[in-house]
């Protein structure tokens, strides 16, 4: 009998899959994005148009491109800190971020 391999199968998504387990939102992220007036046109006092929409948790954000390039920032930045903090022992009750 031949030998099949079933390693091709890692990766794809099946039946038994959680949200729930990647957090309380994971579900409810997404980005819709703009079409109209306002994403050709800058609405006052911004110079950007808006580009899209940011939903989280029920809640709508419309962001310009300046705006979203913040976000994914502030993002990889709080995941560098938090694994960086994780490594030092960090993460304890009391030891948060410093905002002297």
């Amino acid at each position: 009998m031949k030998h099949q391999n079933q390693n091709y199968k890692r990766g794809q998504s099946s039946n038994d899959f959680e949200p729930g387990k990647y957090g309380k939102h994971w579900n409810d992220i997404e980005f819709q994005l703009m079409t109209g007036a306002k994403a050709k046109t800058p609405l006052a006092p911004a110079t950007q148009p808006i580009i899209g929409t940011l939903c989280v948790g029920g809640k709508q954000i419309e962001l310009t491109f300046s705006e979203t390039n913040k976000i994914i920032t502030e993002l990889a930045q709080g995941q560098q800190a938090h694994t960086t903090a994780k490594r030092l022992g960090q993460l304890e009750q009391g030891m948060g971020t410093y905002r002297g």
